[in-house]
């Protein structure tokens, strides 16, 4: 090999270890929070050294998800064999998923995303995703048509399955008792259970009793109205955090939102900090109403189900809840850790005495609870990534969806039917 060679391979060997430090600080951090000279430090390299290799943290950014799309692409491939069946084909594509969402750029890709980029990179990501996700409905719409899955809609069926799936590095860790394979087996054979075509019989929630439950929950709901110059400064942050996530914006960009100046502000609030656990506080604020509800309800898990879905479902999709889920994990762990850990368990017990309850009543098999709450926290917490308003059907059509799949997974002996068209 000559020297030129030598020295490009060298070069590309930096660059690799480069992105590969970026991306562990990116997971770490978060994007704002990472500098260059963080990365730079990281691989040996002076900040000025290291603009030899790259242009900029954007850039940087940019390369770790492409790489993360390219070791996906791997998978691709096993979509369109109609050889196998859909559902074995998404099984495995789903395994491959997880098992790169365990590496450190399919991670990055996970826990920061395409968020931070400008336009025309985020833009790229954005397409590539979405690439993925019409390969994924085009098998889902196959095995509609060959009577193995129920008919849901793709778009639906596909973000919530992608949804469960982000959720998995949330809460991974490397070297664990479970291989991402094996909790990609558990997951999807839920999943696979919950959407077969022959489990039609039985009723469906949501019952009459239901919906009358959920809509004296909802009553107990705040406004999202910001009446008071406090309202609207914790509204402006909650919407501003939602947009650009907390480390990028500034206490000067919420004040100009809402026509006061910085120094004003601190006669409302003590830091950014207090903005982001007040979006908190608000996101459920009926959450003590419906558990209150639901513990006095002597209607069937799976309506209780449904109830505490929606209702959360309804939460997350508000200014506030919006907040909460699009902030990134790390400016939350910085920012609110106490209080969204808090708050997590409270969801995270409600929806677990519900699905206890359904065994005890043998309305549900025993299902490991990680399997049943990422997929039911997974699906929801992305929902607010992708759902629009004006979707046929609303939010009530992804509670019925989302709650058709996990009850029928769970399902002891008696399968339900399916959900309602929505056209």
């Amino acid at each position: 090999m000559n020297k030129s060679a030598v020295l490009v391979e060298q070069d590309t060997d930096m660059r690799l270890r480069i992105l590969e430090a970026a991306a562990e600080l990116f997971i770490k951090n978060g994007f704002y929070a990472t500098s260059l000279d963080m990365v730079g430090a990281r691989v040996g390299l002076h900040k000025a050294t290291l603009y030899h290799y790259i242009e900029s943290k954007d850039e940087i950014l940019y390369e770790c998800l492409q790489l993360s799309f390219n070791q996906i692409s791997e998978a691709a491939d096993k979509l369109a064999d109609k050889s196998i069946d859909p559902m074995e084909r998404l099984r495995l594509f789903f395994k491959f998923f997880a098992t790169m969402q365990s590496k450190t750029f399919g991670r990055c890709l996970a826990l920061v995303g395409a968020q931070p980029l400008k336009k025309e990179k985020g833009g790229r990501i954005r397409d590539a995703q979405r690439r993925f996700d019409y390969m994924i409905r085009e098998v889902i719409n196959e095995g509609v048509e060959r009577g193995d899955i129920k008919p849901y809609r793709p778009e639906t069926l596909s973000a919530m399955i992608f949804g469960i799936y982000n959720a998995i590095p949330r809460w991974y860790k490397a070297g664990g008792r479970l291989s991402p394979e094996k909790i990609s087996d558990m997951i999807f054979d839920l999943i696979c259970f919950g959407v077969r075509a022959d489990r039609l019989s039985g009723d469906a929630p949501p019952s009459k009793a239901a919906k009358a439950l959920y809509e004296k929950i909802k009553k107990t709901q705040r406004p999202e109205e910001a009446d008071t110059q406090f309202d609207r400064i914790v509204q402006a942050a909650a919407i501003k955090f939602a947009e650009q996530d907390f480390d990028a914006t500034s206490l000067n960009q919420i004040a100009k939102e809402v026509g006061i100046n910085k120094a004003t502000l601190y006669h409302y609030i003590k830091s950014k900090d207090d903005l982001l656990a007040l979006s908190l506080e608000r996101s459920f604020e009926n959450f003590e109403d419906m558990i209150a509800a639901l513990k006095e309800s002597k209607l069937p898990a799976s309506d209780r189900l449904w109830v505490f879905y929606l209702s959360l479902l309804n939460a997350q999709n508000t200014v506030y809840g919006r907040c909460v889920n699009l902030v990134s994990p790390q400016a939350q762990e910085r920012s609110a850790k106490d209080a969204i850990h808090t708050f997590k368990l409270r969801l995270d017990n409600a929806a677990w005495e519900i699905c206890k309850a359904g065994v005890k009543s043998e309305e549900f098999r025993s299902v490991p609870r990680i399997v049943v709450m990422t997929a039911l926290f997974g699906a929801s917490n992305w929902v607010p990534r992708w759902f629009r308003p004006h979707q046929p059907g609303g939010l009530e059509y992804v509670a019925d969806t989302f709650c058709d799949v996990l009850v029928n997974g769970m399902a002891l002996t008696k399968p339900r039917s399916s959900i309602r068209s929505v056209q």
